[in-house]
């Protein structure tokens, strides 16, 4: 935040303050961590303001696609207190989380970051890291043909490993 004392226009007339530089945004995505290997359900977190101006809304990218809008809003007081944060309008709402189903995605590496809106409308991309998506299998029990039963799963090994 910037302030001039006096801001002169070309007609000469002074009016005493100019408009502030916006702050950027400031986010962190908490987990996962860079390198991670994930399957299964996907528990997102992290934290962002913007002082001053406030955040309007946070979306997950998966390599720079849109996959969903996260929850913003979780009381994160300990950021409002480790970051000094004094006036984006949020606070101390600033906590962020988003559910991700890894199985709806192909085994592979991939980029995931967030993509920031203020409520300006400007939008910032932060915390790209790589995450690696390995979602083994489903172990199923396979009857005996003479009982002309179906297959039924007998457990789901596809749990978060970060």
């Amino acid at each position: 935040f910037y302030e001039a004392s006096s801001a002169a226009n070309l007609a000469g007339d002074r009016s005493g303050s100019a408009n502030p530089c916006p702050l950027p945004p400031k986010a962190w995505i908490d987990s996962p961590s860079a390198d991670a290997r994930l399957s299964g359900l996907l528990h997102i977190q992290g934290w962002a303001f913007n002082e001053d101006i406030g955040i309007e809304s946070i979306a997950l990218l998966i390599d720079g696609k849109d996959v969903g809008t996260v929850h913003y809003g979780i009381n994160r007081p300990d950021v409002v207190a480790a970051m000094a944060v004094e006036t984006d309008p949020n606070s101390p709402l600033l906590g962020f989380s988003y559910d991700f189903d890894t199985t709806t995605i192909a085994n592979s590496r991939y980029t995931l970051e967030i993509r920031i809106v203020d409520k300006q409308g400007a939008s910032t991309n932060f915390g790209a890291r790589q995450i690696n998506v390995n979602n083994c299998c489903l172990l199923y029990t396979f009857p005996n043909p003479r009982d002309r039963q179906k297959p039924r799963m007998l457990s789901s090994p596809l749990t978060n490993t970060h």
